[in-house]
């Protein structure tokens, strides 16, 4: 018989409360041995009877197991678990000492920490050695790679012990460049010497340095650290010059006596190089590099300052630990800070594993801490917070953002002073922040890497907070200055500075420092003017003698003042359309409102009507606005008609996408953000994931929920799927679980599914039900069987980030993930491997990822505020990124039936861009050509991908998959005049005819020439096609024994680039690089006359009009030119491009011709005036051109596809349905100051 437990009090605390219920669980279990739960739990005896003893917290693993082996329920008991531990982590704490850590956290090691300082012997005494030796040394490192730590903990306290400074006394000027480097130089040399020194005389810090031992024998080491401050901080390149000059002098010039030490982060290595002295320095090896620490220092690093403390860390802890972060760049702020918080989950006097798991572990501790805190905050605090952390950065400028020290006046009137000193404490108390004498900083610059909400801030207005940051520098120096009147904004940085600050909340943001300086600045200009204005009175005392003179002009002046109103309304109206241009790339729907507005106020206005026309080359988003908080997750369902929107305001909202309207009031009832959002597949139910750790579900129809929120989930669940049998609901959770519920009964299915390491990101169901897919925060990617609960192989490893979302195709053989890495990969589910190299393009974290409707195409949206479209088979990107965010975009999805993208943003919009408008994202290459089916129903393109699409021209719908077989660019396509046949030519020599009904081939590639099929045209009866080619030759073919006909056409010197034949079919015209212009008598199949010249470089394309009396050419001269074709003769040259011009087309009715050009414009002319009607601009160069019924159509060097109608009208009305609204009165008041407010979208 086993020996009796001892008797446990479960009111003697809550341990002993713990492990009296595992008791009781035991007990209704029938009170197995313990020799029998360990047969059950695979845990040994011991183990499961000191889990149930109530001496100590038994780790998460064997509670489970315990409790599994008794029957219970694993979810309630692991909540229990981990409230109960970090209820002990904070009773073990010492309240009234936050410094017993043994742990430093975020903060760098100072001096005084010197006997915490592990890991690092090697190095510090490589580094010693080295500053011994040499007067200059550069200690290079990565951010968070340590060398704060490594010259603070390190070098310094080496002065006073080390064998290569002995024979001398040391002492250590220390010091950070700050904004004013000099400044701060002089007042750290005056610590030493006991006076500031005087800084007029060349030499003057050596002198001082050494005047504060006059005997020479004390060595200064003097150190310079986060240099890279100097290049960040320091606005002045003359101080920074004086700086590093004063610098170089003192450690050259004095005999050995000053040593200097700079601690540099090494993405300034580039900044340091443009001082011609300090290179050179460099340059004499006068530097030494941090690398990672290798595994045995890093268990040091863990181990030694535990030991001095008299603390135990579990083995399995160390091996953990390093293999969290053994391979993570620049990973040592957050190793330290998650040290930290696993000492204060600490069981005892034991570092455990379960408590380094609770506080988050490495990737997620410093995250985790920001956020929590955050989320304590109130509203005002919240608010405050985010004011001080966009103050405590510098962002980089082609280099990673900073750390920036801010003094305590700057943030003193950030909000209310009493939330700011109440804020500061909480985020000090929490070692985000270190708050010094008169400055306050972030703790270290990983919290700026680790923190995602931060990052989205400094991601989402980055222009906005330059532009404030440059408001807070000038005010600083106008202060330190005594408000020297001279320094004030004045004129156009005066405008700008009043129009962003003219936002409320961009106004709040100013602190009280900040208004003044605009205040003053406005005082200023007013009495500028009001002074202009006595003047202007004067003068008018002066010539009121001349009044009877004046009035005999009266009518000249009437006329004036009509002209002078006339030249406002048009200068405004130009004003408008530069304001325009610059925003088209950043942020296209206000740029198509500018444009909108400027062709109201000036229609007569050229530049009006192109800048209005141009909007339709930018992919314009429905902007959709209602929520209150940044949209986490949108989804459509599935008949099309409703599109649904999570968002952080705790609600989801219903639109109509036809209307574009809200359908009723919003759904509530989620007590917390609303992550993720999934349709059944019936489209009656809609199922919501939330931060309040609940799944909801909703009755469409009716528009309220069904029965009680679902729980479960132990922490905010971040993802939802339904399975396609509508019964099973599948959801991802930070608490690191997958869960699967039944819909009808509304309850869990089964235990959690577990196995990540970190958070859950995002969930995803295969097609068939069966498989799904995870992200995590630990980097990788899982597959699970939902039927039988298990893991499919190991997680899917690459990604070098937290991965944030998954994606099945819809033949469920391919998956997509994206991540913080900036990249897409996709993996073949079978095989579970990656396929090809990652997707790259994006240039922030990558977040929400979808398939098309189809499978084609992959979309991917980023806090780069964008979103992207991928060829699946290519893996490239197809056309341009789609623009219209002005912040982090968060997850995505397609419409039904593909003609629709919408996402979410952090900035409470959603937004749906038309992927069937007037920008169609086809190909992943260059479109070179573009072709119109006779009938007009059927548009072709033709693409350097390979690929020839077909498109219908009503709808801009792809009509079936892409033609292929081609194995190089295809850059020349047309249809056969009756329609049915289409012909393609391409760089890998062949031309290829296809059937244009059944879109199947027509026989084998015709081959002949020995080189690239550069340019192909059909002779107007349909019975030829003649073909240019790289080989000097044009082709003519037999379309119906698809033999040639006859011999090649010869003559041209280089390569023939474009072709025509004229409508009658009896000429054909040639164009070459040759530089001339070939035309050829078809059935004699002689040339006529001599070539046509004219042309100063290569020749693109050749065109007849309809009438076949003009022919038109474009080449690299960057002009178009117009022959007569009977005489032969030059007609006019048309010059206005400002790069190569690559394709021509006439208008039907001849009238017209257009040109596109590299120059990243098609231009219109007037075949009668010879001049240009109208000029409309995209954003990238245009190729491929072709009139179609309701304009034109142009390819794009990128892989897009233009569709442009030049009725103005129609396109007014294209801006008003995408912007939905006018400008705001603030926004009028910034952009048109001077004009009366006026109605843009009338209804």
């Amino acid at each position: 018989m086993g020996r009796r437990e001892r008797p446990l009090d479960p009111d003697a605390g809550s341990l002993q409360r713990f492990a009296f219920e595992l008791r009781q669980l035991r007990s209704v279990a029938g009170q197995p041995g313990y020799r029998e739960l360990s047969r059950r739990a695979h845990y040994s005896i011991t183990a499961l009877a000191e889990a149930a003893g109530g001496q100590t917290l038994p780790s998460l693993a064997v509670t489970l197991a315990y409790v599994q082996a008794c029957g219970g329920d694993r979810q309630v008991w692991e909540t229990r678990w981990r409230e109960l531990a970090e209820e002990l982590a904070l009773a073990n704490a010492d309240p009234a000492d936050p410094d017993a850590s043994p742990y430093l956290g975020l903060a760098a090691f100072q001096p005084g920490d010197a006997d915490r300082y592990f890991g690092r012997d090697s190095l510090v005494d490589h580094v010693v050695h080295k500053v011994a030796q040499t007067p200059v040394v550069a200690v290079f490192g990565a951010s968070g790679s340590g060398k704060s730590s490594l010259i603070r903990a390190g070098l310094i306290p080496a002065t006073r012990g080390h064998s290569a400074f002995s024979g001398h006394p040391w002492s250590c000027v220390l010091l950070t460049p700050t904004s004013q480097p000099l400044r701060e130089l002089a007042h750290a040399v005056a610590e030493v010497c006991g006076t500031e020194p005087e800084r007029a005389e060349p030499g003057w810090l050596g002198r001082a340095l050494r005047q504060a031992d006059p005997t020479g024998g004390t060595r200064v080491l003097l150190v310079v650290d986060q240099f890279e401050e100097l290049f960040t901080l320091c606005p002045d390149a003359g101080e920074r010059v004086e700086f590093i000059d004063a610098l170089l002098d003192a450690a050259c010039n004095t005999d050995g006596v000053v040593h200097v030490v700079l601690g540099v982060r090494a993405d300034f290595y580039g900044h340091c190089a443009t001082h011609p002295g300090l290179l050179k320095t460099l340059g004499e090896g006068a530097q030494v590099l941090v690398g990672p620490m290798t595994r045995d220092e890093l268990r040091s690093a863990i181990t030694g300052p535990a030991a001095m403390a008299g603390l135990t860390v579990e083995r399995e802890l160390v091996a953990t630990m390093i293999a969290d972060i053994a391979d993570e760049p620049g990973g040592l702020p957050l190793l330290s800070h998650a040290l930290l918080e696993t000492w204060r989950h600490r069981r005892n006097n034991t570092m455990t594993r379960a408590g380094y798991h609770v506080c988050g572990g490495v990737h997620g501790a410093l995250a985790q801490t920001a956020e929590r805190l955050y989320a304590e905050f109130d509203a005002a605090e919240q608010e405050v917070a985010h004011r001080i952390f966009l103050r405590l950065t510098a962002l980089g400028d082609g280099t990673e953002d900073t750390r920036r020290r801010a003094r305590h006046g700057e943030l003193a009137t950030v909000g209310d002073p009493s939330t700011v000193t109440r804020v500061l404490d909480k985020l000090a108390a929490a070692r985000l922040v270190v708050i010094g004498t008169d400055s306050v900083e972030v703790a270290h610059e990983a919290l700026i890497r680790a923190w995602p909400r931060l990052r989205r801030w400094l991601t989402d207005d980055r222009d906005s907070v330059l532009l404030h940051r440059r408001i807070t520098d000038a005010t600083q120096v106008w202060q330190s200055s005594g408000r020297d009147p001279g320094l004030l904004y004045q004129a156009t940085q005066l405008d700008q500075a009043l129009a962003w600050a003219g936002q409320t909340h961009r106004a709040s943001a100013l602190n009280a420092d900040e208004r003044e300086f605009l205040d003053a600045a406005t005082r200023l200009r007013e009495k500028q003017v009001r002074s202009r204005r006595q003047r202007t009175l004067r003068l008018r005392v002066a010539t009121a003698v001349v009044v009877a003179v004046l009035a005999a002009a009266s009518v000249i002046t009437w006329q004036q003042r009509n002209d002078a109103r006339d030249q406002h309304r048009v200068a405004v109206a130009r004003q408008l359309v530069a304001e325009a241009t610059a925003l088209r790339e950043i942020d296209p729907l206000r740029a198509a409102q500018l444009s909108l507005i400027a062709w109201r106020i000036a229609p007569d206005v050229p530049a009006t009507r192109d800048s209005l026309l141009s909007v339709q080359a930018y992919p314009l988003p429905t902007r959709l606005l209602g929520h209150a908080g940044e949209v986490r997750d949108v989804a459509f369902s599935p008949d099309g008609r409703l599109l649904a929107t999570a968002a952080g305001d705790s609600t989801v909202r219903l639109w109509d996408t036809a209307s574009r309207q809200p359908v009723g009031t919003p759904l509530t009832g989620h007590t917390g953000m609303v992550n993720g959002l999934a349709f059944s597949p019936d489209g009656t139910t809609l199922a919501s994931a939330s931060a309040d750790r609940t799944v909801r579900l909703w009755d469409i129809a009716r528009h309220r929920p069904i029965g009680d929120p679902m729980t479960g989930h132990t922490n905010t669940v971040t993802s939802i799927a339904f399975s396609p049998n509508e019964r099973l609901l599948v959801t991802g959770s930070a608490d690191g679980t997958v869960r699967t519920w039944d819909i009808t009964s509304r309850t869990p299915v089964g235990e959690p599914m577990s196995g990540h390491k970190g958070p859950i990101t995002a969930v995803a169901l295969s097609p068939d039900g069966v498989t799904a897919a995870t992200s995590s925060n630990d980097k990788t990617v899982r597959l699970w069987n939902v039927v039988t609960r298990t893991p499919i192989g190991d997680p899917l490893t690459g990604h070098t980030s937290v991965t944030n979302g998954v994606a099945f195709s819809p033949d469920g053989q391919t998956l997509a993930s994206t991540s913080g890495d900036k990249t897409v990969r996709l993996w073949n589910v079978a095989t579970r491997t990656p396929i090809g190299d990652p997707l790259t393009g994006h240039t922030n974290v990558t977040y929400g990822v979808a398939f098309s409707p189809d499978g084609r195409t992959l979309a991917t949206s980023s806090w780069d505020k964008t979103v992207r479209i991928w060829d699946t088979t290519s893996r490239r990107q197809q056309g341009t990124a789609l623009i219209g965010s002005t912040s982090s975009v968060f997850n995505i999805a397609f419409s039904p039936d593909g003609s629709a993208l919408a996402g979410g943003d952090s900035d409470s919009s959603i937004l749906v861009w038309s992927l069937r408008g007037t920008l169609v994202p086809a190909h992943a290459d260059a479109v070179y050509a573009v072709a119109l089916s006779p009938e007009g129903r059927v548009l072709g393109t033709a693409a350097d991908d390979r690929k020839v699409r077909l498109w219908e021209t009503s709808t801009h719908k792809e009509l079936v998959a892409p033609l292929t077989g081609h194995t190089a660019e295809v850059r020349a396509m047309a249809f056969s005049p009756q329609g049915g046949i289409l012909a393609t030519g391409s760089w890998d020599g062949t031309l290829r005819l296809w059937d244009a009904a059944n879109r199947a081939p027509i026989g084998t590639p015709l081959t002949g020439h020995v080189d690239w099929v550069r340019g192909l045209a059909f002779s107007p009866d349909g019975h030829l096609v003649a073909t240019a080619g790289m080989d000097m030759t044009v082709r003519l073919w037999n379309v119906a024994t698809r033999a040639p006909f006859g011999p090649p056409l010869t003559g041209h010197t280089n390569s023939v680039t474009g072709i025509a034949f004229s409508p009658d079919g009896r000429s054909l015209a040639t164009a070459a690089n040759d530089k001339t212009i070939r035309l050829w008598n078809v059935p004699t199949r002689n040339p006529v006359g001599e070539p046509l010249t004219g042309h100063t470089s290569v020749v693109r394309d050749v065109v007849f009009s309809p009438d076949g009396k003009l022919l038109a050419s474009a080449g690299d001269d960057k002009t178009v030119r117009l022959w007569d074709v009977e005489s032969r003769a030059l007609i006019a040259t048309l010059e206005g491009h400002t790069g190569e011009v690559l394709k021509l087309a006439f208008s039907p009715d001849g009238r017209e011709l257009a040109s596109t050009s590299l120059d990243k414009t098609v231009r219109l002319w007037s075949t009668t005036g010879r001049s240009t009607t109208t000029v409309l601009s995209a954003s990238t160069g245009l190729a491929g051109v072709a009139y179609t019924p309701d304009g034109l159509v142009t390819g794009g060097v990128t892989g897009n596809v233009l569709l442009w109608t030049t009725d103005v009208t129609r396109t007014a009305d294209y801006v008003c349905a995408a912007t939905g609204s006018d400008l705001s009165d603030d926004e009028w008041r910034r952009y048109l100051p001077t004009w009366p407010r006026m109605e843009v979208c009338p209804g």
